[in-house]
Formats: structure tokens, sequence, C-alpha cells
């Protein structure tokens, strides 16, 4: 009776073992899962297909891309990854690229003509918050370009108003460059994907300030 007590307490204590192993690896899984999901608008739906391409931060490749077809003007890729990558999405026919973060979690972006919408993840908080910020900053320099211009054709350009107009500019142009070297200039996907869509909007002097760096 002894031993057989023993031979159920060693039973049990195994089936226990083999479902707390069993469980875990679903759990990992679900942790580093990422699933995309990619809309077009009505206006761009000729396109039948989208290929993902993530970059590999640790040895700065690209990896193998993964296309889908659109159903419905959606389309989805799903997948694993333990940390977060710079990634973007190719067309037939829509240019330029569309840049994301590709993170464990759920994204989803909406492209539509000439604006677009995203959700998902810390990184692509922080990537639109950077686009914000510039757009920010680029539209208030063409606002003060078209006052100027607007002044300059009623005469009621001064002297005074128009040196205010020239250093407003400035320091707008300065606080573009400032922003895009402070981003570029970080370790991680965001300022990869900044650099690769923005290096070149960089004036001499700031390039030779993101070399030097």
């Amino acid at each position: 009776m002894l031993n057989f007590s023993r031979h159920i307490s060693i039973v049990l204590l195994a089936t226990a073992l083999l479902l707390i192993a069993g469980c875990q690896p679903r759990g990992e899984k679900a942790r580093y899962r990422f699933d995309v999901s990619l809309t077009l608008d009505d206006s761009l739906r000729h396109d039948s297909c989208a290929t993902l391409h993530i970059i590999d931060d640790t040895y700065g490749r690209l990896m193998p891309g993964i296309t889908a077809y659109f159903t419905d003007g959606s389309v989805s890729f799903s997948g694993q990854t333990s940390n977060a990558h710079a990634a973007f999405a190719t067309f037939d026919s829509i240019t330029p690229p569309f840049y994301f973060i590709l993170e464990p979690t759920t994204i989803d972006i909406h492209i539509r003509r000439g604006r677009w919408t995203m959700t998902g993840g810390r990184g692509n908080a922080e990537y639109v918050q950077f686009l914000n910020h510039r757009q920010r900053i680029i539209d208030a320099r063409q606002k003060g370009f078209a006052d100027y211009k607007r002044a300059a054709l009623d005469s009621t350009l001064t002297l005074r108003s128009e040196r205010q107009a020239v250093i407003a500019d400035s320091v707008l142009a300065d606080s573009l460059q400032h922003l895009l070297l402070n981003r570029m200039r970080g370790d991680n996907p965001v300022s990869r994907i900044v650099r690769e869509r923005f290096i070149g909007t960089l004036t001499p002097s700031s390039l030779r300030q993101l070399n030097l760096k």
C-alpha cells in the first residue's frame, strides 16, 4: 500500500510538471506574437499584394520579405518577435514604402490617399510623435513664407517685418535640423527609420555633426 501511494504521488507530480511545461510555451508565444493589419482606402485598392520587410538590427541586414494578398482592401501579417524592429511594407504601385516599428503587439495601419493612421506599439507612438513635431515646424515655415509673400504683394511689408520674418524662419529651420539630428543619433528602430527617410534633408553642417557622433 505504501509503494502504491508513492507511485501515485510520482505520477501526479509528473503530470503537473507536464502541464506546466505545456502551458509555458503558449504564454511565451503570446508574449512575443505580432499581428499587423494593413488596410488601403477604396481609391488605392488596385494593389493586389503587400510585402512586409523586417530589418535585423543585430546584423544590420534585411530579412526575407513576407508577401500576402489583399482581401477586401485588407492584408494581415503575423509572427513572432522578441524585440522591436524597423520594418516597412511595399506594394504593387504605391511609393514610397510605408515604414513602421514592428513590435510584439497588435498594429493597425490604414492608408488613405495623402494621409494615413497607425495605432499599436510604443515605438510607433514615438515615431508618429516625431513625424507630427516635424510637420508642425514645416507648416509654421510655410505659413511664415505665405504671410511674407502676401505682405510683399499688398505693399504692407516693412523693413522691420521683413527682418522679423527672416529671423523667425531661421529659428524654425534650426529647430528642424536640431530635431532631426537628435532623433537620428539614437540607436533604436525609430532612429533607423528617421535616418533612412530624412538624412537627405540635413544641411551639410548637420550631416557633419551626425557623422562625427
